[in-house]
C-alpha cells in the first residue's frame, strides 16, 4: 500500500537499522491483528447508540492525528518509535474502516439478498481510491 511504501524513506532519514525498521513496521500493522477485537468492542459496546458510527469517527480522528504528526515529523524531531505510533494510529483508521464497512456490507447482502457482485463492486471502489 501506499502507507507502507512511505515508511522505508522516513526511517531512512532517521537512520534506523533493518531491524529496527522490521520491528517498527510490525508495531505499525498491529491495528490490523487486532481487527476482530474492535469488531467485538463495536458490537458489544454502542457508542451513543451507534454500533459502527461512533467506532468510525473515533477512528477517523486517530488516523487524522496521525497524518498531522507524519506532516510535523519534517519540523519536530520525532524518533523512530513516534514515528512507528504515527503510522499505528493511521493504520487504525485503515483497519476500522475495513472490517466495520466488511460487517455492514455483508450485512446488506444478506438482507438483500445479493452475492459477489457487491463485495467486486467494494474492492473496485478500495482500488481506485474510493
Amino acid at each position: 500500500t501506499l502507507l507502507s511504501t512511505a515508511m522505508l524513506p522516513m526511517f531512512k532519514a532517521l537512520h534506523a537499522s533493518g531491524d529496527t525498521f522490521q520491528l517498527a513496521s510490525l508495531v505499525s500493522a498491529i491495528p490490523w491483528a487486532m481487527k476482530g477485537w474492535m469488531g467485538v468492542l463495536s458490537d458489544c459496546f454502542p457508542i451513543c447508540g451507534y454500533h459502527k458510527k461512533s467506532y468510525l469517527i473515533i477512528s477517523s480522528f486517530l488516523g487524522m492525528a496521525g497524518v498531522l504528526g507524519l506532516l510535523m515529523a519534517n519540523y519536530m524531531s520525532f524518533g523512530v518509535w513516534t514515528i512507528a505510533a504515527l503510522f499505528c494510529l493511521i493504520n487504525v483508521q485503515f483497519a476500522t474502516f475495513d472490517l466495520l464497512s466488511e460487517g455492514k456490507y455483508t450485512e446488506l447482502m444478506r438482507e438483500n439478498g445479493g452475492g459477489s457482485e457487491a463485495v467486486s463492486f467494494v474492492w473496485c471502489c478500495v482500488n481506485f481510491g474510493g
